[in-house]
């Protein structure tokens, strides 16, 4: 009788559980928020082109990650992509033409920003001179940010400031140019002397 009254409670409990709330894979806890109130939210808003993307540390490289691996302990997740961008407008904080923004990898859901393709991008800057998106603000593709760019044109824009890297190969010209004038110099200064003797 024991046994019976168990296994009839053990059915009615696996019966009667509470079912936990629904899953929804790679999705947001809120709604997501207007472009006016992404806006305001963001330290920086532009769009920009992706030109170099940096993972996380790669497992295979990672000593600590191979220590890890030695002893049984699982590896460490990667945190956060690194990703360079050439900016083509901007309307709030970036004042550059590149710049270099995380992007949070937290699970499956996390993509990167892919590299050679434009975004519309708010960033955040949290105290430490980084700039951060991820996955539930309203960084996504700029060819599917109609919305928001419909809001953003009516905002004034800042005007960019070029960046050292811009110019780094004038400078290597003016260098050559440079060079060469003075070698032209002292190769006349040679052969005026050689002339005289």
């Amino acid at each position: 009788m024991k046994r019976y009254l168990i296994i009839l409670l053990t059915i009615t409990l696996l019966l009667f559980q509470p079912s936990p709330p629904p899953l929804y894979a790679c999705s947001c806890t809120t709604e997501p928020i207007p472009p006016a109130v992404a806006y305001a939210d963001a330290t920086d808003v532009f769009i920009g082109h992706v030109t170099k993307v940096t993972p996380p540390y790669p497992w295979s490289d990672s000593t600590l990650n191979k220590i890890r691996h030695f002893l049984g302990i699982p590896k460490e997740s990667p945190t956060s992509y690194e990703m360079t961008l050439q900016v083509i407008k901007s309307w709030k904080g970036v004042d550059t033409s590149t710049v270099t923004v995380k992007y949070d990898v937290y699970d499956s859901c996390s993509s990167y920003l892919d590299d050679q393709t434009t975004y519309l991008v708010y960033a955040y800057n949290w105290g430490d001179d980084t700039l951060y998106t991820y996955h539930c603000s309203r960084t996504r593709l700029a060819l599917y940010a109609a919305s928001d760019l419909d809001y953003l044109n009516s905002l004034p824009t800042i005007p960019l400031q070029s960046t050292d890297s811009d110019y780094s190969h004038w400078g290597l010209l003016i260098f050559l140019f440079i060079l060469l004038y003075f070698a032209r110099l002292i190769h006349n200064w040679f052969n005026q002397k050689i002339l005289h003797f």
